[in-house]
């Protein structure tokens, strides 16, 4: 499907759903990985990046500052799996004060509340 893939014309008044925009980020991160046999005839890569930015801010809430930064800074895939990673939770930690209680009355505390 990549390789087909072709760039909206038009005014764009309609927002895709979700799903589109993630299939559309995917579908341009591997125009740009092998832009010289996929890319569509007359569209340059700056309008193909344009166009990633536009829908990774839309997807993910980032800001068009940080999009373009991360763009700057990685590849589009690697700046893709890095915005990916980031809105995977962290897990949850509690650190203790060993000087005023322990981990286990700490824990007991918690689970019995």
């Amino acid at each position: 499907a990549a390789a087909s893939f072709t760039m909206p014309t038009g005014p764009r008044e309609e927002m895709p759903d979700i799903g589109t925009l993630k299939s559309r980020i995917a579908d341009v991160v591997d125009v740009l990985g092998d832009f010289a046999s996929k890319r569509q005839e007359g569209v340059t890569r700056v309008e193909y990046v344009s166009l990633l930015a536009e829908d990774l801010q839309q997807v993910y809430g980032y800001n068009g500052e940080l999009v373009e930064l991360l763009l700057q800074l990685f590849s589009p895939a690697e700046a893709l799996e890095f915005i990916e990673a980031s809105e995977k939770p962290r897990p949850v930690t509690i650190r203790t004060n060993t000087l005023k209680t322990r981990r286990r009355e700490l824990a007991q505390a918690l689970i019995s509340r």
